[in-house]
């Protein structure tokens, strides 16, 4: 395991026991905290897509899932409804959870090469994804109502990311990668590709749906461990 992956796997402990320890502040000061780290991260990644073209650089509008949750996440806890809460707890924990677990198995490889500067900044943008979405997602209650729309906006970020692909910039994109299915198109002769891509778009839909019952499960679980937590404190 390299120096990458050791880092990232501190880093990822570290921040999900800061996610814990939050949850179980007092209501004011856990708000308060996820208000400042909201407002925070969403305040770097203005300027990050904001400086480059207004100092002559190339436009690049945030096209990943994880970019994207980089705005709608922050902002929703912000000034959003609560009833849009769901989803940005939703939007964070995947995001964060899916790029630490690449960091730790195989982050070296993926990430190696670039800057250490744009890695750092990749790991502070995630990690405060990641402490969001355990945090809101651990003290708040969901209704399966609320879970169910969530396919429906990761349906929503993929045809965006499609729509805005002319100014996604000239980098290879873990969104495109998935939605053009070029694992698929590189491996499999033209002849079997169409019932591959079936099977793949299938399990594709098959694994977002399962995330949302996941999530509705591990809200309900958080929560009880919250109440069984109170109950234990010495009145």
């Amino acid at each position: 395991m390299s120096a990458l992956n050791v880092f990232a796997l501190c880093a990822f402990a570290s921040l999900v026991w800061t996610a814990h320890e939050l949850s179980k502040r007092p209501e004011n000061l856990r708000t308060r905290a996820v208000r400042r780290l909201s407002a925070l991260l969403l305040g770097v990644n203005v300027l990050k897509y904001a400086l480059p073209p207004l100092m002559g650089g190339e436009l690049v509008l945030p096209v990943e899932f994880s970019a994207a949750a980089y705005f709608t996440t922050p902002a929703i806890l912000l000034f959003g409804p609560k009833r849009l809460r769901c989803w940005a707890a939703y939007a964070g924990l995947l995001a964060g959870s899916v790029y630490y677990s690449a960091m730790v198995l195989a982050g070296d490889a993926i990430y190696g090469a670039y800057p250490p500067s744009s890695v750092l900044l990749s790991l502070f943008c995630h990690g405060s994804l990641l402490v969001l979405g355990l945090i809101v997602a651990g003290t708040e209650s969901f209704t399966r109502r609320e879970t169910a729309l969530l396919p429906l906006g990761v349906a929503v970020v993929a045809v965006r990311a499609a729509l805005l692909r002319p100014w996604s910039g000239s980098r290879t994109l873990l969104i495109y990668e998935l939605l053009d299915a070029r694992i698929l198109r590189s491996t499999l002769p033209a002849g079997n590709l169409s019932i591959a891509l079936g099977v793949y778009y299938l399990t594709v839909g098959v694994m977002i749906l399962l995330s949302a019952r996941l999530y509705l499960a591990v809200n309900r679980a958080s929560l009880r461990r919250g109440e069984e937590h109170l109950k234990a404190l010495p009145v």
